[in-house]
């Protein structure tokens, strides 16, 4: 590929797409840990008890289950 013919596909590609912000939602990561919280709450409801710092594991239910 030629550079003109590179510098016009680059151009048209930038001009088809939307600027995207730091802060709008599609430039932010998943919550990997959130669903997976979730995904451990609907499989094991015992599992799992809320504390002052956030959600942990109860060891004691954790070992039965193994």
């Amino acid at each position: 590929m030629t550079q003109a013919a590179f510098s016009r596909t680059s151009e048209k590609t930038k001009n088809d797409y939307p600027e995207i912000e730091a802060r709008s939602p599609e430039a932010q990561s998943a919550d990997l840990v959130g669903e997976n919280i979730a995904q451990l709450r609907a499989l094991f409801p015992d599992l799992l008890t809320e504390t002052g710092n956030g959600t942990a594991i109860n060891i004691d239910v954790l070992k039965s289950l193994v």
